[in-house]
């Protein structure tokens, strides 16, 4: 992996950490991460993998779907069976869920989803 797409997943996993701490949009971020050019040499893998590596980052992506206060949006956190979920939801109706096993595949899944959605 070369290191400008390295460079890309670390900035799009911290994205709720740079939403939250700095004066930037979500098209900001996503932009200066250069997703869109990067897009399709990132597999949702890649980016489990570095979260395994920070995995302080779970949390921050639970406290951001938490804070979500606009719809449609994309949800992500832990089932009561100890799976996990990534959904995207209209006015509290849900269109579409993944569920996972592990929380790494999970909160990448929803990483990616997050971003893509961004136009």
């Amino acid at each position: 992996m070369s290191p400008e797409i390295l460079q890309c997943i670390i900035q799009i996993c911290n994205f709720p950490i740079i939403y939250n701490t700095k004066d930037s949009s979500p098209k900001a971020i996503k932009k200066a991460s250069r997703y869109n050019y990067f897009n399709k040499s990132i597999r949702t893998l890649d980016i489990s993998k570095h979260i395994e590596k920070n995995p302080e980052l779970i949390n921050k992506w639970e406290l951001f779907t938490e804070d979500i206060r606009h719809s449609p949006a994309w949800g992500f956190g832990k089932n009561d069976d100890e799976t996990w979920s990534v959904a995207f939801l209209n006015d509290g109706e849900l269109i579409r869920e993944f569920k996972f096993k592990n929380k790494y595949h999970a909160c990448a899944k929803m990483v990616k989803m997050t971003i893509e959605s961004i136009d």
